[in-house]
């Protein structure tokens, strides 16, 4: 049966009567007056008004209306969402489009409306922005707005397993699909590795998007695809505690933050395992990480923002002594596969830990955006030029998703 004759068809049952109530023998009670003194509650509500990062820039062409606001949240919640308070409420948030989970064993492909029927994305003409995604982007814009002179933001989302601090189970919440854990209130740890079926699993999907990314169309000519870069580097790293003088050598951003850290900073020497070349000396510290559950995946996500510089140096001998557990000096080898996209490089990993009585081998999957380039359009926003800040975080979390999605098989 066509829609419309649904829509248009008469009710076939008449509206019921109004039953009639009796009148009460009761004397009915004079409702007490509201106290005019009281002054009102403030609203905890922080989508009241939009985020910063989403109240700056050119948004030309796009409109959209305010949501209904999640539950309330707590006031500590409130006072640290923002580094400042949210600008006069406008019409500044961009659009984009909500992605479907789709059933590993099927594909689903874009339905195209009933020419005859009207079609809109909703009942405001709008899509409404991505919640997860939303999120996110709150949580990085106070570290993306700074300027770090000297250090470099690093920005990456590790695949993994959200764990109960207690029982070493995975987290289980009456969720259903992804959602971002309140870290404050959900006591849990990170486990970033998988295991090698599932390491090869992930292999086969990027080299198949990286072969994806090359086919040219059937009728010829230069494929239409963004190519995606691949290059295999394996390396080794050891790690070599900071003598006063080195300390003395950090940036004051990076000092400060490793000062407040639980760990000393160490510096992370690479070196290619065939050459023996130094190709990098780093010195990082943790500034945040985020949470990300995704009960209809094989894995979570952890979103972690670090702050790094090259260490400068001449030689080896320049560096503290290197880190030892029981007698034996701490390294990784490391076989990576990374794959490098637009703003985003993945990192398919195997790591082996030589020591003790065998090899050790882990297997890790990373997503990292260019913090960089997503520093250069939060500050875009801040200033209020035009901006793709949201369009780039958007595009890290997808690349999240499809990612976990892809675990499932």
């Amino acid at each position: 049966m066509d829609i419309r004759q649904l829509i248009n068809a008469p009710s076939p049952l008449p509206p019921a009567a109004r039953a009639e109530t009796p009148p009460s023998t009761k004397r009915k009670r004079s409702p007490s007056p509201r106290p005019t003194s009281a002054k009102r509650r403030r609203s905890n509500n922080p989508y009241a008004q939009p985020p910063p990062w989403a109240t700056r820039g050119n948004w030309s062409g796009i409109t959209i209306l305010p949501e209904m606001p999640p539950p309330p949240r707590s006031k500590a919640q409130n006072q640290n969402h923002y580094l400042k308070a949210a600008a006069t409420a406008t019409n500044g948030h961009s659009t984009s489009n909500n992605h479907s989970t789709p059933h590993p064993s099927t594909t689903v492909r874009a339905h195209t409306p009933n020419p005859s029927l009207a079609w809109e994305p909703s009942i405001t003409a709008i899509t409404p922005y991505d919640e997860l995604s939303r999120r996110v982007c709150d949580f990085l814009y106070p570290f993306a707005i700074q300027t770090y002179p000297g250090a470099s933001l690093e920005i990456e989302a590790k695949i993994g397993t959200l764990l109960n601090r207690y029982s070493q189970e995975r987290v289980e919440l009456p969720v259903l699909c992804e959602t971002v854990l309140d870290s404050a209130r959900v006591d849990c740890t990170f486990r970033s590795s998988m295991t090698e079926p599932q390491h090869r699993q992930m292999n086969k999907f990027l080299n198949d998007a990286v072969a994806s990314s090359c086919v040219a169309p059937a009728g010829g000519g230069a494929p239409t695809r963004v190519k995606i870069a691949y290059t295999h580097p394996k390396e080794r790293d050891t790690f070599h505690a900071l003598t006063p003088a080195g300390l003395a050598l950090l940036p004051p951003a990076l000092r400060a933050a490793a000062s407040a850290g639980p760990h000393a900073p160490k510096v992370r020497l690479t070196t290619d395992q065939k050459t023996r070349r130094v190709t990098a000396a780093i010195v990082k510290t943790r500034l945040g990480d985020l949470d990300i559950l995704s009960p209809g995946t094989p894995f979570d996500c952890r979103v972690s923002v670090n702050l790094e510089m090259s260490y400068p140096f001449t030689s080896v001998e320049e560096l503290g002594p290197p880190v030892t557990e029981h007698d034996v000096v701490v390294e990784r080898l490391k076989d990576r596969m990374s794959y490098s996209h637009l703003a985003y490089r993945i990192d398919l990993t195997q790591v082996t830990r030589p020591g003790g009585e065998g090899k050790e081998k882990v297997h890790e999957l990373e997503v990292e955006v260019a913090g960089e380039e997503l520093g250069r359009e939060a500050r875009a926003l801040e200033e209020g030029r035009e901006s793709r800040y949201e369009m780039v975080v958007r595009g890290f979390v997808d690349n999240v998703r499809v990612l976990t999605r892809a675990a499932r098989g």
